[in-house]
């Protein structure tokens, strides 16, 4: 029962992948930058886990995809992390963060080279860095007495991202600590947590209100104003 359960939500979960850019599509949220972008991350992480479903992609260049996945994804997240936060604060310990973390790739692929294996000593920093940064954003909403729609659907973001990075946190244990750990056991706890996540972060698309055409360049400049 194992392996059908497991191909069902690894299905299910790839697709899950592309319903926010949907969602931004069939609501045309394409000048909301905030939504958009991470709309676009989540489609990125669905093109490349999509090369398990195509034939004809061999495991070592499976391996290579995800390696190079990895090393990008943390500092991908935290440049959209960057542009769309208002907070100087934060921006400016992402700045600060995002040059150590990238400066610390650089050397551990010069040393170790471009290797799953080699991740341990990135992705865990990395991870770090990320749970911090969407804290701070959601500790930042809680302190406000009052909330905009934006605001409130905003926070659903923040929070798919903390639950799916929190869940990274537990498969990065498994997979670099715990020898006896299953790699499948791993993937189906990846997979369950992004469907999860998506679950989490479509009511913040949904609930979104849309302005009105004359007003949608102001809601572009929102995120430099607004939370």
């Amino acid at each position: 029962m194992k392996y059908p359960f497991y191909d069902i939500i690894s299905v299910a979960a790839i697709l899950s992948y592309f319903i926010p850019m949907l969602v931004v599509s069939l609501r045309k949220l394409w000048r909301d930058s905030f939504f958009l972008l991470f709309a676009a991350y989540w489609l990125t992480g669905g093109l490349v886990n999509f090369t398990d479903l195509l034939p004809g992609f061999s495991e070592d260049l499976k391996s290579d995809i995800g390696v190079i996945y990895n090393l990008i994804d943390i500092p991908v997240i935290l440049i959209i992390f960057y542009y769309t936060s208002s907070s100087l604060m934060i921006r400016r310990y992402i700045s600060f963060s995002l040059a150590l973390l990238i400066a610390f790739e650089i050397v551990n692929i010069l040393i170790y080279g471009l290797d799953y294996d080699a991740l341990k000593y990135t992705l865990g920093p990395g991870i770090a860095i990320v749970l911090i940064v969407l804290t701070w954003e959601i500790v930042r909403y809680l302190q406000k007495i009052e909330h905009s729609n934006r605001q409130s659907a905003k926070v659903f973001i923040y929070a798919a991202l903390l639950f799916e990075y929190g869940t990274f946190t537990l498969i990065y244990i498994f997979d670099y600590f715990i020898a006896s750990a299953n790699s499948e056991d791993s993937f189906l706890i990846y997979y369950i947590s992004t469907l999860i996540a998506i679950c989490i972060a479509l009511p913040g698309y949904l609930s979104l209100k849309i302005k009105k055409d004359a007003a949608q360049p102001r809601l572009q400049m929102q995120n430099s104003i607004d939370w």
